[in-house]
């Protein structure tokens, strides 16, 4: 059971992976495009929207899903109380989103981003049901059928975006395609489940009440983290919203941190879709769980953190050579975020074990105390004036909070916290000093944009990096291909 579980993972995991990429290439062009379309402004407008809507889509969203998912709930009475409070939470998200945009237009006298968030909000009522589809799939461990749908969704949104900014509607590019790839997702799924599995809208009546009231129940503590969560992602660009910062500070910062979830995605990707459901299969096995967080935690570390270290040396030529000057500030922006990112991966690590042993309230603590250190991370920045103060106090509270992680997750899995640090401590420790070393010999990679000097401290931190693997890290990557024959 744990070897066909682990392959399942895996198998799933590899899926994800490749759907992501795909669909980054894809995104990767399109932003490319619209770098030279668009304008700063264009992106700070969309920027300030989606943090505006990140908040309400969250706790709808995620909401369902994760619930339906942890529960693993296969009667089609739970089914069709998901569906019910699908479309309740997805009227009462579209609202909000209206209310925050109306409030933020009164406030700012900027009719642009209400005008975002008006189209996003009947984009959430249009797809109100895909979280439910998505949550079956997930239970069956259809990881074939989520990164079929996710790669198609994705690539439709971001095509689409194209022809809008060659018709020369600026910020509304952004957000217009989502009223075509919502739909679509929620039709596509309808027509590959069962036709027992699917639930009609005459299937709805009378309602399910005794089903929504158990789940409504438990969807507070998950509705209160996927709020907490859009905080987290979303919390440092609606601080610089809030002080009203120039739009294309806004449009430079949200531009950098796009650029790093090239990166993030391609793991997260995998936490969100896979992890979770799969761990939710062994919940109340705790020596299982204990393994599976170890050996992911190594996994995952054996190759984030030498992928991350190699982007920040290559980011700076590669956006001057793709965008020329106009988006040389944001270089600063995507390399600090990304050379901080392994770390920030133990928290969607710890809470995609958490969330599957159901433990909503202490995933809620934790995640509000990394709101408030976000949020005040990018206030402290913000005060001191230059957005490369503000992307260097966000990414310190990042670090930082990966870290607390690291001690906080072995505790309530009850094991030992010191091979959780020692292993996370070996890649933090082989990068700093291969990192130091070429940057004594070749200079600092940030905000280079040479591409010889760029690729020459690349090619020394490689030599450096796998120099010092090999002394200490051996074993490590010789499971991680052992398991990858196996699999």
């Amino acid at each position: 059971m744990a070897d066909v579980l682990g392959k399942t993972v895996f198998r799933g995991s590899v899926l994800m992976v490749a759907t992501t990429v795909a669909a980054r290439i894809v995104g990767l062009v399109v932003q490319i495009i619209l770098g030279w379309i668009l304008e700063k402004a264009d992106f700070g407008s969309y920027g300030i929207a989606l943090s505006l809507t990140a908040i309400f889509h969250c706790f709808h969203e995620n909401g369902i899903y994760k619930l339906l998912v942890q529960q693993n709930n296969e009667s089609r009475e739970w089914r069709r109380a998901g569906f019910v409070l699908a479309y309740l939470l997805s009227l009462l998200s579209a609202t909000g989103f209206i209310v925050v945009g109306m409030w933020y237009a009164r406030m700012y006298e900027d009719s642009l981003v209400a005008s975002l968030v008006a189209v996003l909000a009947l984009a959430q009522i249009l797809g109100a049901s895909a979280a439910v589809y998505r949550a079956k799939l997930a239970c069956d461990l259809r990881f074939d059928l989520i990164s079929s749908i996710t790669f198609q969704v994705r690539s439709i949104n971001q095509i689409l975006m194209v022809p809008f900014a060659l018709l020369n509607w600026g910020a509304f590019s952004f957000v217009l395609p989502t009223l075509f790839s919502r739909p679509y997702e929620v039709l596509w799924c309808r027509h590959r489940m069962a036709s027992d599995e699917s639930v009609k809208l005459r299937d709805l009546f009378p309602m399910p009440t005794t089903a929504m009231m158990n789940m409504a129940g438990k969807l507070k503590w998950i509705a209160v983290t996927g709020l907490g969560v859009a905080m987290i992602q979303n919390g440092d660009s609606l601080v610089l919203a809030y002080l009203a910062l120039d739009k294309a500070v806004i449009g430079t910062y949200f531009f950098g941190f796009q650029l790093t979830t090239v990166f993030a995605s391609l793991l997260t990707s995998s936490l969100t879709s896979v992890f979770l459901p799969a761990i939710s299969k062994v919940k109340d096995d705790q020596p299982r769980m204990r393994l599976m967080y170890l050996r992911t935690l190594r996994m995952i570390s054996t190759f984030t953190f030498p992928a991350c270290l190699a982007g920040v040396f290559l980011l700076g030529p590669v956006i001057h050579l793709i965008w020329g000057a106009k988006w040389d500030d944001a270089i600063i922006v995507a390399q600090v975020l990304l050379l901080v990112f392994p770390m920030r991966l133990m928290a969607p690590i710890g809470r995609s074990f958490l969330e599957a042993r159901g433990e909503w309230r202490f995933v809620a603590l934790i995640i509000y105390i990394d709101v408030v250190g976000v949020i005040t991370a990018a206030y402290m920045g913000a005060s001191m004036g230059t957005l490369k103060n503000i992307v260097i106090s966000v990414a310190i509270w990042r670090f930082t909070f990966g870290v607390l992680q690291l001690f906080v997750m072995p505790i309530r899995l009850k094991m030992s916290i010191w091979p959780v640090v020692a292993v996370v401590t070996r890649y933090v420790s082989i990068c700093l000093v291969s990192l130091v070393l070429v940057a004594t010999l070749f200079g600092p990679p940030f905000e280079n944009v040479d591409f010889l000097s760029a690729f020459e401290s690349l090619m020394a931190f490689t030599l450096v990096y796998l120099i010092l693997s090999g002394l200490f890290n051996r074993d490590d990557y010789g499971e991680a291909f052992k398991f990858f024959r196996k699999s």
